[in-house]
């Protein structure tokens, strides 16, 4: 009864059946004693029945000890039961109160750890909007259009498109833009016209020039067409010039008359060195051969044997 009223641990339950049985098993014992004696007329022995000694340690952690040591009656089970009751709540009103002060000690760090950090997170956000609101002035001030262009667009990412000075670079951005766009064109206008020089000695560093600004003839429409027609002119010239310097060192007739050739099909003018170079070096071939020609024929000839 006592375990179903939530009055004792079944541990202490245990000890109590125990005793229970043990003091029945006395009195049993001393009642056949007594039936025993009553039949051969003889007095039963007197038994000195001293009572246990508690668990000192069951009683000193349920509450059921009296001051003399005894086991409590049955008729103050109900007070112990509201004593044992009265200190589990008093128990868990404690445990609670120390939770609360806990969680209120955790909600207050946690707190001032946020606060932390959103004052962190608003001195980032402050010193990157100042970097980006510099990084745009430095841009006005160089007139580059590429970093404008960056400088603006990292304030519209940031929110700061509204800025006072977002649209007076805008309307920067849109000059430069223009301006890009022109010189873009004229280097191909460059390219163009360094192509349709005359393919003198001249010719190779005029291309050579108009081919430094090639990556801004690039990015406008007929600008790699015209970077691609430009750089086989320019190869073709010097496949030329080679082909006139091998064949003025080799002073072969063949090969000298082969070049030349190829220089005039190929619009090299006539007052261009090496084209000159080679003519000349033709023609003395040419005066060479005739004057050893002229000599076998001399030879051939017999001697010519006038009269006296």
């Amino acid at each position: 009864d006592l375990l179903d009223a939530g009055s004792c641990t079944r541990y202490e339950a245990q000890r109590f059946r125990g005793d229970a049985q043990r003091a029945l098993a006395r009195v049993k014992a001393k009642a056949e004693a007594a039936a025993e004696a009553a039949k051969s007329g003889k007095a039963p022995a007197q038994e000195n029945i001293t009572p246990q000694s508690p668990d000192k340690r069951l009683l000193s952690t349920s509450g059921y000890a009296s001051g003399d040591g005894a086991w409590p009656s049955q008729s103050d089970w109900p007070l112990l039961k509201r004593e044992r009751q009265g200190k589990k709540k008093k128990d868990k009103r404690i445990a609670s109160q120390a939770l609360e002060r806990g969680t209120t000690e955790e909600s207050t760090e946690a707190a001032s750890a946020w606060e932390k950090l959103e004052l962190q997170l608003r001195e980032e956000e402050e010193t990157k909007a100042k970097a980006a609101v510099e990084a745009l002035e430095a841009s006005l001030r160089a007139n580059d259009l590429e970093p404008l262009a960056q400088a603006i667009a990292q304030l519209e990412d940031m929110g700061l498109a509204a800025h006072p000075r977002v649209p007076e670079a805008r309307q920067k951005h849109e000059q430069l833009a223009r301006r890009h766009h022109q010189r873009c064109e004229e280097k191909v206008c460059a390219l163009q016209a360094a192509v349709e020089d005359p393919r003198d000695d001249d010719f190779g560093a005029s291309v050579r020039e108009a081919l430094k600004d090639a990556e801004f003839a690039r990015q406008v429409q007929g600008g790699k067409e015209a970077i691609q027609d430009a750089t086989r002119q320019l190869r073709l010239w010097e496949e030329l010039r080679m082909a006139l310097q091998v064949a003025v060192r080799s002073e072969c007739p063949e090969v000298l008359e082969l070049a030349i050739d190829e220089a005039k099909e190929a619009g090299l003018p006539q007052q261009h060195s090496l084209l000159a170079e080679a003519r000349e070096a033709r023609r003395k071939r040419r005066e060479v051969g005739d004057g050893e020609a002229s000599g076998r024929g001399t030879e051939g000839r017999s001697p010519h044997v006038s009269p006296r």
